[in-house]
């Protein structure tokens, strides 16, 4: 049976030992239970023989005496009133005392007790006998016979009654005194009892918990010794614990264990030997050394003596320093300590020196060894003996910078794509890298060049081959290549045409190959020497008919945008009656945006004044003509399409000052824009005037929407360069625009 009861579960065991002491105190519970029932009955008795026998009998004579003291009083009563009432309260009192005796009845509890009960009810008739002998004789008033009577018999009969209730009163005195023995002596042989059961629960339920905790306890012990066995190292001892229950199913699993760590001590063992073998190859390959937080040197290999020169005594404890070259910017050193306090590993070609002075280069990794807390608690650096390779790279970047300072140079990717080319490229060809980067190379090559001879030539360089071909190219003077990139565009300024700026994942990249043309003043065109740097999508070119009055206005498609965009530059107006977008950049130059709601005909200029030729007399004077022939150029030619002045809706943008000088250009020309507006009766419904910034305007001719976007960032001096030559240009005309313009 002990056993079968080993291979009970934990909880099935400890649930047996519960369920013998739940019993041991169910007993007892029970016994307390009948032993505080007859407590309670001994309790009761007392209460109803004593305190209720007491209580009735003592009521009684006080009703009695008081019934005789009313006899008195009727005696000495001398009205019939008063006599009268007497006699009410005397009848009164026999009631109550008739109750009292009836209550009194179920009390008794012996039997000498109901003798002088009944001896008491016996003499309470011949009590009234007399009574009423002398309630009469003092009725007719004959008062001395009645005293005499109640004196004499009626006092006798009196005394007869109180002896008998005084001595049931004794008696149910003795009674409580027998009972409080009683109570006493149930209450001691109930402690007892309690007392011997409560010592024979804890007996029998300390058996019970002995007796399973050894059961348990016996199989752990087996279990934990297998465990620091284990511990010091005996892989082969296991747990012989053979029960079914959990310390079994424990057992069993350390075993399982024990086996596993074994297989995997024997691989560890293996693992070791080859990390040993990485360890002696990287000390015989490289330079390896341990830093404490602070960079001293904690451990080092013979490689790190060997290459240093320095002896282990003066290594150890001295910063690493001590082999820094001081050609080392100190910004390394500081990203260094930087990038290892993160806990990340640094990596870079360090130049260190010798002791003898000897400069050596170094490819060094340092990486941190981590603490508890998740920070560095030192440092492994491991190090790479480069110097040759370095040497040699050195050597090699003199001669590839002779070159590049010789000849021009340009990379292309596989699909003939400009990857880079230097400043002598550059230069020859009147280009910014901008301006070609990504763009394919036949935009250098004449029109007239064979496209069979390209081919050839790009197969040989795809096949690995050296072609040494000459082929002609064209400078910047012909068609430009402009780089662009995707900006989100600020929202409308006004108006709602429906159409929403487009997010930054639709955006895409484009060229602009346009010819830049200067306004109708001057027949030069103007020559762009960087890109624009403009947000804009995937354009395409927009063919135009030979009557176009603006043909000479370069026009694309843009996938974000429903219409045709057209782009102008300094000194050109666009005026359209059809949907249309009007695009350009401003730097210090101002643009006029105007429309006629109505008419749905609008169009945008881009135009500056020229310097005054007196800067300390500025009258305006003849600069102000540029200004007026590109207002009124713009205004006639809407109003030529069907507009009316007194319609127009105006927006001006850009005079940002964007180089520095003695004169705010952008200042001037919005200065001079806004006193023609008001000089010829106009108002800007909206302005956007000044600051520091270029800008970026999409112009809608038919909705008056504008996209502006401000140019915060200039990666180059495009637009300032294409203003300043613009300025010079129309600064050395001095001359007045080839016809008068009036407005109708």
């Amino acid at each position: 049976m002990i056993e079968k009861f080993s291979n009970f579960k934990i909880r099935s065991k400890l649930l047996c030992g519960f369920g013998v002491i739940t019993i041991l105190l169910i007993i007892i519970g029970g016994l307390s239970v009948v032993g505080m029932n007859r407590l309670n009955g001994n309790t009761e008795f007392i209460y109803k023989t004593n305190l209720m026998g007491v209580t009735v009998m003592s009521d009684l004579r006080a009703q009695m005496l008081r019934r005789n003291n009313f006899v008195v009083w009727h005696i000495l009563a001398n009205d019939s009133a008063t006599i009268a009432a007497r006699e009410k309260s005397i009848a009164e009192l026999d009631k109550e005392i008739e109750d009292l005796l009836a209550k009194y009845v179920p009390l008794i509890v012996s039997e000498p007790e109901q003798k002088v009960f009944e001896k008491l009810k016996a003499g309470i008739p011949e009590y009234m006998e007399v009574r009423k002998k002398v309630l009469q004789l003092s009725k007719n008033y004959s008062k001395d016979a009645a005293t005499e009577v109640q004196k004499t018999e009626l006092a006798a009969k009196i005394g007869v009654l109180y002896d008998a209730v005084d001595w049931l009163v004794e008696e149910n005195k003795k009674q409580a005194e027998e009972s409080y023995r009683s109570g006493h002596d149930l209450s001691a042989s109930l402690n007892w009892g309690m007392g011997i059961l409560n010592i024979s629960a804890i007996l029998i339920g300390a058996f019970t918990v002995w007796f399973v905790s050894k059961m348990i306890s016996k199989n752990l012990l087996n279990v934990l010794d297998a465990a620091h066995k284990l511990q010091g190292g005996q892989l082969s001892h296991r747990s012989t614990v053979t029960t079914q229950d959990e310390i079994g199913e424990l057992a069993q699993a350390f075993n399982q264990m024990a086996e596993a760590l074994a297989q995997a001590a024997g691989k560890q063992q293996e693992m070791m030997e080859e990390m040993q073998a990485r360890i002696d190859i990287m000390n015989t390959t490289s330079i390896v050394s341990e830093a404490d937080l602070k960079g001293d040197i904690i451990t080092i290999n013979e490689k790190y003596r060997e290459i240093s020169k320095y002896s282990e005594k003066e290594l150890i404890g001295s910063p690493h320093s001590i082999t820094r070259h001081p050609d080392m910017p100190k910004e390394t050193f500081k990203s260094m300590w930087k990038t290892i306090g993160r806990g990340e590993i640094f990596r870079g070609i360090i130049k260190n020196r010798a002791k003898d002075g000897t400069p050596y280069y170094v490819d060094a990794v340092i990486k941190p060894i981590m603490g508890p807390n998740d920070k560095p608690r030192k440092y492994l650096g491991v190090r790479y003996d480069i110097t040759q390779y370095e040497l040699a790279r050195q050597n090699m970047k003199g001669i590839v910078d002779a070159i590049d300072a010789s000849y021009a140079t340009i990379e292309f990717d596989l699909k003939g794509n400009v990857l880079t080319a230097n400043n002598v490229f550059l230069q020859t060809m009147g280009y910014s890298l901008d301006e070609i980067k990504g763009k394919h190379h036949s935009q250098f090559v004449e029109l007239d060049i064979p496209r069979s001879e390209l081919r050839g030539m790009s197969s040989s360089v795809s096949s690995a081959q050296l072609d040494g071909r000459s082929v002609p190219h064209q400078e910047s003077s012909g068609p430009d290549f402009l780089s662009e990139c995707h900006d989100l565009l600020r929202p409308a300024d006004s108006g709602n045409t429906g159409q929403e700026v487009p997010p930054p994942s639709e955006a895409g990249r484009l060229s602009l190959h346009r010819a830049f043309r200067e306004s109708p003043m001057g027949g030069s065109r103007v020559q762009i020497v960087g890109p624009d740097d403009l947000s804009e999508g995937t354009l395409t070119s927009v063919a135009l008919t030979q009557t176009d009055h603006f043909a000479h206005i370069r026009r694309m498609r843009d996938s974000r945008f429903p219409h045709e965009i057209a782009a102008i530059l300094p000194g050109e107006f666009f005026v359209s009656p059809d949907p249309m977008i009007v695009y350009t950049v401003l730097g210090s130059c101002v643009s006029a945006c105007v429309r006629d709601p109505v008419a749905g005909v609008g169009g945008m200029n881009h135009f500056m004044l020229p310097k005054p030729k007196d800067v300390g007399n500025d009258s305006w004077g003849e600069s102000t003509r540029y200004g007026s022939y590109a207002m009124e150029s713009l205004i006639n030619e809407i109003i030529k399409r069907g507009g009316s002045k007194s319609r127009l809706e105006i927006k001006l943008f850009g005079a940002g000052r964007i180089y520095d000088g003695t004169i705010d250009v952008g200042a001037r020309n919005a200065e001079w824009v806004l006193d023609y507006l008001q000089a010829e009766g106009l108002t800007a419904c909206k302005t956007d005037l000044g600051d520091v910034f270029s800008r970026k305007i999409y112009y809608f001719t038919e909705s008056g929407r504008v996209l502006m976007k401000k140019i915060e960032r200039v990666k180059n001096h495009t637009i300032a360069e294409r203003e300043n030559e613009y300025a010079t240009k129309i600064q050395s005309k001095e001359q007045a625009p080839a016809e008068d313009v009036t407005l109708f």
